[in-house]
């Protein structure tokens, strides 16, 4: 029997003595808003049956975001890394897939995009997130950046600041308003893309559909993602205390707890917590 993690739904994907779930793909459901909270929790779980490859997965995929943000750009609002991101996130869908399947993970699932048939599509979604969270970034932090950078420019003589404590203050706070409107922006772009990835290599759902079917997805389930979004921004803190060591466990989590996600609101697969 194949254990190919890209076949799509039918043959030995339905051999019910083998799945917990199969990937026909359901109208998006709503789920308890404490699934946010357990996501992460689940997430982890995933994380600790194989954390040697988690850790080798997150180390190239951070390693390989770092090379790729030193290719110019018009602006640094712009960055390739979504694209890649979006490849990245896709082959691990494949990896986490195979494991519920099989118990199989490696470090290989993390290119496995690269050369799925679906490929095009994630390419076309990698495009439009690069360009929209760009323009997001651009139209609400440029300007923001630049006041704040000719604020704290020294003048030369003496060190001293081209502008006053108060105008100094002032440009700080211009850009944190800026920051915390991006975020709120941020916010419904991100639910254009949160499940793009599975629903494009694992249900081969195209681009823009799966864009669509992404933000309902999303949207039905506001208050868990409410709750995922204010657990994450803590634990984000936690990770970058501890010199941001934290992240190697909390990257792979955040990953894990996407597919998680999927998983409850588009399969028929049902957690115990639901």
């Amino acid at each position: 029997m194949s254990t190919d993690p890209y076949q799509p739904p039918g043959s030995d994907l339905e051999d019910k003595s083998r799945d917990e779930f199969n990937l026909t793909l359901q109208s998006p459901r709503k789920v308890p808003m404490l699934r946010g909270l357990q996501w992460y929790k689940e997430g982890f779980a995933y994380f600790a049956k194989s954390p040697g490859t988690w850790l080798l997965i997150t180390i190239i995929f951070v390693v390989l975001l770092v090379l790729v943000s030193l290719i110019p750009m018009p602006s640094q609002q712009f960055t390739l890394g979504n694209i890649l991101d979006t490849f990245f996130l896709a082959g691990l869908m494949t990896g986490l897939y195979a494991m519920d399947k099989t118990g199989r993970f490696s470090v290989e699932f993390l290119f496995a995009a690269f050369k799925h048939p679906m490929r095009v599509q994630l390419l076309i979604v990698g495009i439009i997130s690069f360009v929209i969270y760009g323009m997001v970034s651009y139209m609400l932090l440029h300007d923001a950046t630049l006041a704040f950078q000719s604020a704290m420019q020294p003048s030369g003589e003496g060190h001293q600041n081209n502008a006053s404590i108060e105008e100094t203050m002032q440009a700080a706070q211009t850009f944190y308003v800026a920051v915390f409107k991006t975020s709120l922006f941020t916010i419904p772009v991100m639910m254009l893309f949160w499940f793009t990835a599975p629903l494009i290599i694992l249900h081969r759902v195209p681009a823009v559909a799966a864009m669509k079917l992404s933000f309902l997805g999303c949207f039905y389930n506001t208050p868990a993602f409410l709750v995922f979004i204010l657990v994450g921004g803590l634990l984000a803190i936690f990770a970058t205390i501890f010199l941001g060591l934290g992240w190697f466990v909390l990257l792979p989590v955040i990953v894990a707890a996407q597919y998680i996600g999927w998983r409850d609101i588009f399969t028929t697969y049902k957690s115990s917590s639901t």
